[in-house]
């Protein structure tokens, strides 16, 4: 939640919501509520071969609020429920069982053995009758194949339905305490919280694969989200109030893979478990023309935030100038445990493992070069060192509101902001590319400091003017004019290591 002048809340994100939370009263009041929506009265996707997927959705909860010292302190609470099940159809292509068995004969496309001819690929024969012998078949691709589904519509492509369910739950509360220590001062405490589990498998189970709703990242996982806030207001005179507010949020968000955590060793893909956070899992297998397996690269990953920020504001009203000053203070640590590329392996089938110079290819080319255990390239990322920054902001402001006359009132406003660059929370957290020296930077070793060597901006001014006038008594121009400075998004920062 952002703590800026009128003008600025929500500026810097350009989306932010603000939220207010009820107070108790001296008179006790509460409330329920129940919304469901589910598919009994929804139309079934007319093209679609499937039973009709589930889809329900329910959001139920209350608030009470009352005295807990009458005219002193109140309070208010709140819960609500939500259990949201999304029915999802998808249409894959998986490999026929003919081809799994290397049997090609049906097809136009030639199928050559790569043990034959030169190493360039030239001078290939094709396996006799397009039919790859039995022996030559790799038992990895053989375990593989018998775990995959075989097809359920015609053709040898677009020939698997399936559906699935989304499913996310959420349980969220907020409760508020008020209490007016005098006339001249009050102030509040609130804490809230969100927790969910969202699942959304993969079609092909523990093989991976993507979701029924065609998404690439299927995954598992728990979320949660607190929050906490404080509020003291003060009156010191008739035309001077301050306000102290403190902010702390936690946010934890996971995702993991679905199934069967040792299925890449089981199925006998060799070295695949290395154990610990990133190697669960089944590894990615790319046949060109037909739906990928594995688990979605950016799985698994565990995203943990803590912010938390203090603001002093002051309003003084002198004559028709209503003058707005403060700060506001913040405090950022991320830990982002997520690789940049497939911990467990993606290998590629290419088509023209199977081919040979001069030769069309098609699907059955991927087909057979995945049963001979020969992909065109691979891949896999090695996780060293997990990325991890702090991040502190500093922001002024000085704001007047001036009501020059019954019809034209001015607001102009001096923000200063300081805005260091992230520093990192480990030597090595975060690195950058240097074109002038052609060399790699990693925060914190040698003459590189922990943020990168880069220096912050001390000159941030940012002045804002506004001007609205009552032209007639149903008409208002307005006019403004700003700047604005925007810190590096916090995704590029993380990614950086």
């Amino acid at each position: 939640m952002l703590f800026r002048s009128d003008a600025e809340q929500g500026r810097a994100s350009g989306a932010a919501v603000n939220v207010s939370i009820k107070s108790g009263t001296n008179q006790l009041h509460g409330s329920v509520f129940d919304y469901d929506s589910n598919s009994f009265l929804k139309a079934r996707n007319a093209l679609s071969t499937q039973p009709k997927p589930v889809t329900n959705l329910m959001q139920a909860g209350g608030t009470i609020g009352g005295p807990i010292r009458k005219n002193k302190t109140f309070f208010f609470f709140d819960y609500q429920a939500s259990r949201n099940r999304t029915g999802e159809d998808t249409l894959q292509s998986v490999p026929t069982a003919n081809y799994r068995a290397g049997n090609f004969s049906a097809s136009n496309i030639k199928v050559y053995d790569p043990q034959t001819g030169a190493a360039s690929g030239s001078g290939r024969t094709q396996f006799p009758g397009n039919i790859i012998p039995a022996s030559r078949i790799s038992p990895i691709a053989t375990k593989i194949f018998s775990l995959l589904p075989l097809p359920d519509q015609p053709g040898e492509s677009s020939n698997y339905e399936t559906s699935g369910s989304q499913r996310q739950d959420r349980n969220q509360l907020d409760i508020k305490v008020n209490h007016r220590f005098t006339d001249m001062t009050d102030g509040f405490v609130r804490y809230s919280y969100m927790g969910g589990n969202t699942s959304d498998p993969p079609i092909f189970g523990s093989l991976g694969g993507p979701t029924a709703g065609g998404g690439g990242t299927a995954a598992i996982g728990p979320s949660r989200i607190q929050s906490a806030s404080s509020n003291l207001t003060h009156i010191l005179s008739p035309s001077l109030v301050t306000e102290l507010r403190a902010g702390l949020v936690r946010v934890l968000i996971t995702g993991y893979p679905v199934g069967d955590p040792n299925i890449a060793s089981e199925v006998g893909i060799p070295n695949a478990d290395t154990g610990g956070f990133f190697s669960n899992g089944m590894a990615a297998i790319q046949l060109p023309g037909y739906t990928s397996l594995g688990i979605a690269a950016t799985v698994p990953f565990k995203i943990a935030e803590t912010s938390y920020n203090f603001v002093n504001n002051w309003t003084k009203q002198s004559g028709n100038h209503s003058i707005r000053w403060g700060v506001d203070l913040r405090n950022q640590i991320m830990n982002k445990y997520q690789a940049g590329g497939d911990t467990r392996g993606t290998m590629n089938f290419a088509a023209g493992m199977t081919s040979t110079t001069g030769a069309g290819t098609g699907d059955p080319n991927s087909v057979a070069s995945f049963l001979l255990g020969l992909p065109g390239s691979i891949s896999r990322t090695a996780v060293e060192q997990l990325g991890g920054f702090r991040q502190r902001s500093y922001y002024f402001f000085l704001q007047d509101r001036w009501q020059v006359g019954s019809k034209l009132t001015l607001n102009y406003e001096l923000r200063y902001e300081i805005m260091p660059f992230a520093t990192a929370a480990n030597p090595g957290d975060q690195s950058s590319y240097n074109a002038n020296t052609n060399q790699v930077m990693m925060a914190g070793y040698g003459s590189i400091n922990k943020q990168l060597n880069v220096n912050t901006d001390y000159k941030d001014f940012g002045p804002r003017l506004g001007a609205a006038y009552r032209a007639f008594n149903k008409t208002v121009v307005r006019a403004g004019y700003g700047i604005s400075y925007n810190p590096l998004p916090v995704n590029q920062l993380s990614a950086a290591n």
